[in-house]
């Protein structure tokens, strides 16, 4: 039994070494707190910076909603220093433990020094923590107003608002427990910031959607959806790529003509339209398409399928084929053959 645990024990030493040799912990817990710390200037200059270079106009409605989410935090903290009792302002000036501070901090000069002193400072509401749940309020509530956006472009944007609301609860609570473990600030003002930030980036957002439309917080950049005649469409035009539909042909025992047309699934459609036409040149025509001497209506799950076999006497003519894929709400889309086969 002795033996037993040793040999246990040994087991978790050289687990717990090959932990802290290859994945720097000491770094991790250096570097993830100075993120919470530096919210305020990444969110504000990073979005800003990155919206200039790139000219993208929702990074830069989120730069500037920062702008006005900074004042409304000032106003807040004018206000919870002049309510301020004087032992509370005395708890407030006290000297931080090194945990609570930025690394960026002690270099002089600063080029952030206002900033990290208002961001790191012991004060009502916390800047940091209020900036982070600020920035996540406003990230999610702009992701549920391009949810049907989202649910159009299926599963693998469906779920973005909620896998966003889930890492941002994690982050925010993780540093929460951060600032109370190390004392950075006590639980109930570290609450009501959080509170404050959630309820301004939930106000913000609105505000934005209902001035500027879904393009101001259009951060997910999906092309959004538009309303004619009762429906629903997505603004964006589709062009058939290549080999989006390949036909071929082949011959029966008997001589008939088999034609086999495939292509690739189109996402959330509820079925398809297949239809085979035939054609003196050997170029594919400019549509719309009349007179197909073949159609097929099959399911979503089929993307392959033989078309009527044609009679062995039929004269060799060029064929082509589209499919058309429809959707629930009555919109439809429609992918041609690229060739044509001579058969």
């Amino acid at each position: 039994m002795a033996d037993q645990e040793q040999g246990l024990g040994s087991f978790l030493t050289a687990i717990e070494t090959l932990l802290k040799e290859y994945i720097p912990f000491e770094v991790l817990m250096r570097l993830l707190p100075e993120m919470g710390h530096l919210s305020p200037i990444i969110l504000s200059f990073g979005a800003a910076f990155i919206s200039v270079i790139t000219l993208n106009f929702p990074l830069f409605m989120l730069s500037a909603s920062t702008v006005e989410a900074y004042f409304v935090y000032n106003a807040l903290s004018l206000g919870g220093t002049m309510i301020a009792t004087p032992t509370s302002s005395f708890v407030h000036t006290k000297e931080l433990s090194p945990a609570c501070q930025s690394h960026f901090q002690t270099i002089t000069p600063s080029r952030f020094k206002y900033l990290l002193e208002k961001g790191i400072r012991k004060e009502f509401p916390n800047s940091s923590l209020y900036f982070i749940c600020f920035v996540a309020a406003y990230c999610i509530q702009s992701m549920f107003f391009l949810s049907e956006e989202c649910s159009e472009f299926g599963p693998q944007y469906s779920n973005r608002p909620y896998l966003a609301l889930i890492s941002s609860s994690m982050f925010i609570l993780l540093y929460l427990i951060y600032l109370l473990s190390y004392g950075c600030d006590s639980w109930l003002p570290l609450i009501f910031t959080m509170l404050l930030g959630l309820f301004v980036g939930y106000f913000i957002s609105t505000q934005n959607y209902l001035l500027f439309g879904k393009n101001s917080i259009n951060l997910l950049f999906l092309p959004t959806l538009g309303r004619k005649s009762g429906m629903d469409y997505i603004c964006v035009t589709t062009n058939p790529t290549v080999n989006d539909v390949n036909i071929s042909g082949s011959y029966d025992a008997s001589g008939s003509k088999i034609i086999k047309v495939s292509w690739a699934p189109i996402e959330r459609v509820t079925g398809y339209d297949i239809n085979l036409y035939s054609n003196t040149s050997g170029s594919v025509p400019a549509g719309p398409y009349a007179n197909a001497i073949d159609t097929k209506n099959v399911s979503p799950s089929v993307s392959t399928i033989n078309m009527d076999t044609i009679l062995k006497e039929t004269p060799t003519k060029h064929y082509f084929a589209t499919v058309t894929g429809k959707y629930s709400n009555g919109s439809t889309t429609v992918l041609t053959s690229s060739t044509t086969i001579y058969i």
